[in-house]
């Protein structure tokens, strides 16, 4: 005789089909994020980052000067080799976005991307819940509770696609349907190993999840078990001995490492611990709200939890890990997995717990959104040198990476709009300058670039510099090639001095660029041509016209 049926997998208690608690808190949720994310867009206005342009301009280029199979071979062999740990060699953010910009050009195709990819992982946290889309309100308002998270899906560097491939993994770990096919799971689980490398590098700690799942979660056929090992090995395998990155090299193995060797103790692991804790008090990292309500979360519900505790206390020692090198090297973007790990404990809690509990911490949410909106309402630019500030809450740094520089953004439109007048532009700019530095590009030659659109930069704006890439790489003509280009400016040639302005900037001197390259342009200039001064559209430049060639050479 046959016993009961099994309980599925999934089984759990979830909200009713009519359930207006789960109306009430979608429409608040919606409410919250859209007005939260509304607000930081228009206030921000075209102030973004230069390091939210530099994915999209080398996808650009590639998209633009390469076939379609030659682009995606390098986007995926540079994704390995690239010396730059972040994603500028990506699919999603640096390829697609390059060719949306082929069909119309605009800064802002990456940021619609990682918004939306942001929206997807939430989606997929939903999904690994087995929460109907109805109950979605709870992520929303754990989302609106939290201004770190908001500010970084709108920010345009994919910081925030992190967690994306945590939450597929998730999903396959989770997924009843996927633990029967255990091929299937090894395919989807090697293709979220390869979508962790086209996404911010915190992303490729991924294979904790399959090494968590297969030590942690029961009821698993053992070649499903033996799929998701393999994942995780060769995973780990190309992190840590193929393709170590420069942060890799510098915390696991101590190459090159900026800090202190790291003599792990209890001293240094208390101080780290202690470092962390009052960066999260002090509401450095983040409002404490998310964090709270997802550490309360684990209280109430039984499935998956030592499996999703072991997750968070991961992540959250990766933290104390930073934290023991070195305190001022944590940032907000580097709490992004403590807090997506904080919305996964959530969303398992409203799918099990009672319904006491569920009003309690929704309530705890809703409040972390009052209070984010509230801060949201008071918060001004904050500032980080003269003229430089972060434009959004929560994605500021103390080196001042994510910082930006109103002038410079106002210079580059109005180059923009120099070229849509028809004129050319001959910029005496280059990488040499010191606002496209190292540690934070102003990004003036990549808004151009996207705006414009590859050939229109290519035909109307002239740059010359000894090299053309940084980062990301740019039209940028060599300079030997000067001296032929200015043999054209002529009336009848190919560039006539009628059509032509010259905008020599003010501010490329800094540390490093004492002598740069684009004051030799300008000599070259004088002595060719008479110059001639204008009224400038920006004060960080000087707008110069020809008024005709020199008489005479002076003397070199």
């Amino acid at each position: 005789m046959a016993g009961p049926p099994a309980e599925p997998i999934d089984a759990g208690p979830r909200p009713a089909r009519r359930d207006p608690e789960a109306a009430c808190l979608l429409c608040a949720g919606l409410i919250s994020v859209a007005v939260s994310v509304s607000v930081r867009v228009l206030e921000r206005g075209p102030y973004v980052s230069g390091w939210s342009l530099v994915a999209p301009t080398q996808g650009h280029l590639l998209a633009s000067t390469r076939p379609a199979w030659s682009a995606i071979r390098e986007v995926f062999y540079q994704n390995r080799h690239f010396w730059l740990p972040f994603s500028v060699y990506s699919a999603p953010y640096s390829l697609i976005p390059g060719y949306l910009g082929r069909l119309w050009p605009w800064e802002y195709w990456v940021h619609v991307l990682v918004f939306v990819t942001f929206c997807g992982t939430l989606w997929t946290i939903l999904e690994g819940a087995g929460l109907p889309f109805r109950a979605a309100g709870i992520l929303l308002l754990g989302w609106g509770a939290s201004p770190m998270l908001l500010s970084h899906a709108v920010e345009g560097y994919p910081w925030a696609s992190a967690f994306l491939p945590h939450a597929l993994a998730l999903w396959i770990t989770t997924s009843p349907s996927l633990r029967r096919r255990p091929l299937l799971t090894l395919l989807s689980a090697l293709l979220v190993d390869e979508l962790s490398w086209h996404v911010y590098e915190l992303g490729r700690t991924v294979a904790v999840v399959f090494l968590a799942g297969t030590v942690l979660l029961r009821d698993v056929p053992r070649p499903t078990r033996t799929a998701w090992l393999v994942a995780a090995l060769v995973q780990l395998g190309e992190v840590l001995f193929v393709h170590p990155t420069a942060n890799i090299n510098a915390f696991v193995y101590q190459r090159s490492s900026p800090w202190p060797a790291f003599h792990p103790g209890l001293g240094a692991v208390l101080a780290g611990v202690v470092a962390a804790a009052k960066a999260i008090a002090t509401l450095e990292l983040d409002l404490p709200v998310l964090l709270a309500v997802g550490v309360a979360s684990f209280l109430f519900f039984r499935r998956d939890r030592r499996f999703l505790v072991a997750l968070l206390l991961v992540q959250l020692g990766l933290v104390v890990l930073l934290a023991t090198f070195q305190a001022d090297q944590l940032r907000p973007r580097r709490f992004i997995m403590v807090e997506g790990y904080c919305l996964v404990a959530i969303a398992w809690m409203y799918r099990e717990a009672s319904a006491l509990p569920r009003r309690l911490l929704a309530a705890l949410l809703l409040l972390g959104n009052v209070w984010q909106g509230s801060e949201l309402i008071g918060f001004v630019p904050i500032p980080f040198a003269m003229g430089t500030s972060f434009t959004m809450p929560y994605t500021y740094s103390r080196e001042g990476v994510g910082s930006v520089t109103f002038s410079h953004v106002d210079w580059a439109h109005a180059l923009r709009r120099e070229v849509e007048k028809g004129r050319r532009v001959l910029l005496l700019y280059n990488l040499d300058c010191y606002p496209e530095n190292f540690t934070n590009p102003s990004g003036v030659l990549e808004r151009l670039y996207l705006r414009l659109g590859h050939e229109r930069f290519v035909h109307s704006v002239f740059v010359f510099g000894s090299r053309s890439c940084r980062y990301c790489c740019l039209p940028i003509h060599p300079l030997g090639d000067f001296g032929s280009f200015l043999d054209g400016v002529h009336p009848g040639g190919p560039t006539p001095p009628a059509g032509l302005v010259i905008y020599f900037p003010t501010m490329c001197k800094g540390p490093g660029a004492e002598h740069p390259e684009v004051d030799r342009l300008l000599v070259e200039l004088g002595r060719r041509f008479r110059l001639r001064p204008t009224p400038s559209p920006s004060p960080v430049a000087v707008r110069i016209v020809i008024d005709g060639e020199q008489a005479t050479a002076p003397a070199s």
